[in-house]
């Protein structure tokens, strides 16, 4: 089972996200319909000392896939689809939030793709109450994680991998023209 922790911080507290991506074995146990089976459920759990509103975190992530609007050159903002027209680039938001991803294909076609998934921080900053255009997100940690369908229709779980800096620096400017009333 492909699973990794990674520590971080933010305001002097210690924390860290423990992650595991395994194939789906029983799809309506997870609310997916059939057929999803052997694709990836990517589960993040966040262990952080800080209570209360020191612990509000969110999980922003992009993906490129070769299915997607780009054909796998370019990132995009994956919101959870309940939310796609909500103004706020988080996916899941709260204390402590478990990040949760199943993705899956109603086909099985040959076809790479691969998550970019960031615990960030919105510090609750004094300014905000005043005005919202100050809400900024900060990067706390990142990893990646995805999947490969062969054109045996064969579906391979990638590695996780811990994220440099860089990664979220390369998705300033995707987040800024989609997300225009955040800071990044």
């Amino acid at each position: 089972m492909p699973s990794d922790a990674f520590d971080f911080e933010f305001g002097e507290r210690r924390g860290r996200v423990a992650v595991t991506c395994i194939p789906s074995t029983n799809s309506p146990s997870i609310g997916k319909s059939g057929g999803s089976e052997g694709f990836p459920i990517c589960t993040a759990n966040v262990d952080f000392s800080g209570q209360g509103y020191n612990a509000f975190f969110g999980w922003v992530q992009f993906v490129c896939s070769t299915d997607n609007s780009s054909g796998g050159r370019d990132f995009e903002v994956d919101p959870l689809y309940l939310f796609s027209d909500s103004p706020s680039p988080y996916c899941f938001f709260g204390l402590k939030p478990t990040l949760f991803d199943a993705p899956s294909r109603e086909k099985k076609m040959p076809l790479t793709w691969l998550a970019q998934s960031f615990l960030a921080a919105t510090p609750l900053d004094p300014e905000l109450a005043v005005d919202l255009r100050n809400r900024r997100v900060l990067p706390l940690i990142g990893f990646s994680w995805g999947f490969e369908i062969d054109d045996k229709e064969k579906c391979t779980l990638l590695p996780i991998k811990k994220l440099a800096e860089t990664e979220w620096n390369g998705r300033i400017e995707l987040l800024r023209k989609g997300y225009p009333t955040w800071r990044f």
